[in-house]
């Protein structure tokens, strides 16, 4: 029978494992006191483990947990919103001049472009748990970083996921947050446009009813390019911590007689057999039908729908407000968006679906997927502009 070593996490000589042959009960005979589940990382309530000190460090305050993320959602929406403000109410010409600079900068440098292709080479860089595949100690602070890059918040550093109460909480976090801010600015957008509606149209009755449905439909419309902005970055990341809690690692459980046992790579502490990793599975998939799936879904209708108006080169308001989806792509491949966000999706997670005892075969997998996207991205070169072609390009083999 085969037997697997893994090698625990060290950081200035300290370990959590102290090794030996007797595995114990559920593996903790590997492990210090204290300590226990794969590779000795799960740590008793209001602990988290942290991989560049190698031990159990003590959660922060719920306090301090509301007021960083109140001081990285909050302050900068508060910026925006007071700087386009004063521009709107023409408090400064400089202020204004400023700003017309700013997005002049954005737009010759194609800066939104550049920015989603980095997100998404951050997200796939930080699916090396997938494949099997170790981060050492030393990188870890690389790994932090990217993980704020691909715009996962609810994670280590910011808040780690034992102190947010376990894996299930943050999978509803990741999942949640973006769909709720889709939600906000849709509504918000629609009432505006109703009380706006309301405010110069003097009509009562019916007529004001028909109004009212038609302003909010023009809110919806408005709502698209930001909502398919958030689609498009977040997509790959929800869909990652749902195809995490797929992901599970054979272990030792017991020495004698030999037994093995499977835990979740993401939370050491869950035993994939049990009725809270199945609980977890299930909220999993309904996440992995919520988002990726209706994701692509609804982006390929809404680029085939608009399609005659890309291709002719005849705007019409629904294609102007979606054109997150095509505008940086050349005409003829304005689609393009649905292979990168595929791509993403399959490297992400998608091939976590082959089974652990197989990860030659995932790894293959991905390396093929890769290789594909590699060659394509070579001979089609989509985006309407050199320098992001290039910039992408780069990205590919990175």
């Amino acid at each position: 029978m085969a037997h697997m070593i893994e090698q625990c996490t060290m950081a200035s000589g300290r370990s959590p494992c102290i090794g030996g042959a007797d595995a114990g009960m559920d593996g903790v005979g590997y492990c210090k006191t204290g300590y226990s589940g794969f590779r000795c990382e799960a740590c008793v309530l209001g602990f988290h483990f942290s991989s560049s000190e190698a031990q159990c460090v003590a959660c922060a305050t719920p306090t301090s947990y509301v007021a960083r993320y109140t001081v990285l959602l909050l302050v900068p929406v508060a910026l925006v919103s007071g700087i386009r403000y004063l521009g709107h109410r023409g408090v400064s010409k400089r202020l204004c001049a400023l700003l017309s600079s700013l997005e002049a900068v954005r737009v010759r440098s194609a800066l939104s472009a550049k920015l989603r292709i980095l997100v998404g080479l951050s997200q796939v860089a930080c699916s090396a748990s997938f494949y099997s595949i170790d981060i050492p100690s030393s990188l870890r602070w690389l790994l932090d970083g990217l993980n704020l890059l691909r715009l996962d918040i609810w994670s280590a550093p910011l808040l780690p996921r034992a102190c947010a109460g376990g894996y299930p909480v943050y999978l509803l976090l990741t999942a949640g947050f973006p769909a709720a801010v889709v939600l906000i600015v849709t509504s918000v957008l629609v009432c505006w446009q109703i009380r706006h509606r309301h405010e110069i149209d003097g009509s009562s009755g019916l007529e004001q009813q028909t109004t009212a449905v038609q302003a909010a439909v023009r809110g919806f419309v408005a709502a698209l390019q930001p909502a398919m902005s958030i689609v498009m970055l977040m997509c790959p990341t929800v869909a990652a911590a749902a195809f995490d809690s797929l992901h599970c690692r054979r272990v030792v459980a017991h020495s004698d007689p030999l037994e093995y046992r499977l835990f979740l790579w993401a939370s050491p502490e869950m035993e994939c057999k049990s009725p809270a990793a199945e609980h977890l599975r299930h909220l999993a998939f309904l996440v992995l039908a919520i988002w990726p799936a209706t994701s692509l879904l609804s982006m390929s209708w809404l680029l085939w729908r608009i399609r005659q108006a890309v291709l002719h080169r005849s705007p019409t308001s629904l294609s102007t407000a979606s054109k997150t989806l095509w505008v940086d792509y050349r005409v003829g491949v304005y689609w393009w968006g649905i292979i990168e966000l595929t791509q993403r999706l399959s490297l992400c997670g998608m091939l976590v679906l082959v089974p652990e005892h197989m990860i030659f075969i995932r790894l293959l997998a991905a390396l093929f997927v890769s290789f594909a996207c590699v060659v394509a991205q070579a001979v089609v070169r989509p985006y309407a502009r050199r320098d992001v072609n290039r910039f992408a390009m780069t990205a590919q083999l990175l």
